[in-house]
């Protein structure tokens, strides 16, 4: 499903991405040619997408969400 944000998977456009950690928390800012999200992801589901079942896009979310929920931080 083609989106109306970001690169839409063109891979001629750049993507930064800025990675600040502290202490207490991990911050990761991503920067595209897009003009951001409608509104926020629902969260993934690991087994779904390791079956097929939903688009293997978001994983680096689901990545970053389960260091979060690890560490208490947020």
């Amino acid at each position: 499903m083609p989106s109306s944000t970001g690169n839409q998977l063109d891979s001629s456009l750049c993507v930064g991405v800025i990675l600040s950690a502290s202490d207490e928390a991990l911050e990761v800012k991503v920067m595209d040619t897009g003009s951001g999200i409608a509104k926020a992801p629902s969260k993934p589901d690991i087994d779904r997408k390791m079956h097929g079942e939903e688009d293997p896009r978001g994983m680096g979310m689901f990545l970053i969400q389960s260091l979060v929920d690890r560490s208490g931080v947020g």
